[in-house]
């Protein structure tokens, strides 16, 4: 998020150009670095009215597909590394709770119609800087918002943080390969 907000700050006009297509609201608001990550034929949740319509439309399994898609986990689908029954766990999370309403209630605004993204959202470099806590950063090198590059670029602002990049993972590094993530966490917590 902060690297986003340091580019942005350099370069402006590159970064007003950029923005116009965003993700879910899980998305964090950072504008697009590369290429976009929804065909522009594709409804925007992050922008509020049409989100709390999204909101109420009943999901499928084809638009579960289409959402991890979307996050990146294409390779993971249809390698399936992602079981049946994690897609009617995910339709079941979306379809019987009110978890979508409640982010696009709980979250700050992240786009506006005409004015683009929200930059107030974004977390500042001096920010990151402070943070002494030990972090560890999983990260997909396919993840579309933002791969080896945004990952490196950012981790680099925390002073003790640490990166690991996973090759052919998306944006749910967890659901490509939940064994590695597993271990990871472990025994990044044990030590």
């Amino acid at each position: 998020m902060g690297v986003h907000e340091n580019r942005a700050s350099q370069r402006p006009q590159e970064a007003r150009s950029r923005r116009g297509c965003y993700n879910t609201p899980g998305a964090g608001g950072t504008p697009v670095t590369s290429q976009p990550t929804c065909p522009s034929n594709r409804v925007n949740p992050s922008v509020p009215k049409l989100g709390v319509l999204l909101a109420k439309v009943p999901p499928n399994e084809r638009a579960v597909r289409a959402i991890f898609r979307q996050i990146g986990l294409g390779q993971a689908l249809k390698a399936g590394r992602i079981s049946p029954e994690g897609l009617d766990w995910f339709l079941a999370l979306l379809r019987d709770t009110d978890t979508m309403r409640n982010e696009l209630k709980a979250g700050p605004r992240v786009m506006f119609p005409l004015r683009g993204m929200n930059e107030d959202v974004l977390l500042p470099l001096n920010l990151l800087a402070k943070i002494q806590i030990p972090a560890y950063f999983l990260w997909g090198e396919e993840d579309p918002f933002g791969g080896a590059d945004v990952a490196r670029a950012f981790v680099k602002h925390l002073p003790n943080a640490e990166l690991e990049l996973m090759p052919g993972a998306g944006h749910a590094v967890w659901m490509d390969d939940p064994d590695h993530a597993a271990a990871t966490a472990r025994s990044f917590l044990g030590h």
